[in-house]
């Protein structure tokens, strides 16, 4: 099992989700309101005046083959979307209850 973690712009929210729909991936778990400034591109996620956009944090447990598809498909929403901010992160499970 792995356990995917995606940091994205709040405007990205229901694309991912969709994907997760489509990938019939039903459990997740929603953080909202995540501040934070992209390593390569874009512009800061602040939430203030001056940097008003927002992040959300959504993370999921999917079995081993399940993740090369719903990587692939967060590539190609993240290639629609390059400047609005989307970042992966795909971390082994040991355990799980």
């Amino acid at each position: 099992m792995k356990l995917i973690l995606l940091v994205l712009n709040q405007a990205l929210e229901d694309e991912v989700l969709k994907i997760f729909e489509d990938s019939d991936i039903r459990g997740y778990t929603k953080i909202t309101d995540v501040y934070g400034q992209g390593s390569n591109k874009g512009e800061p996620h602040l939430g203030t005046h001056v940097w008003p956009e927002i992040n959300t944090l959504i993370f999921t447990v999917v079995p081993d083959e399940k993740v090369e598809m719903l990587i692939e498909a967060i590539e190609v929403l993240n290639s629609r979307f390059e400047e609005e901010g989307l970042h992966a992160f795909v971390l082994n499970v040991e355990k799980m209850i």
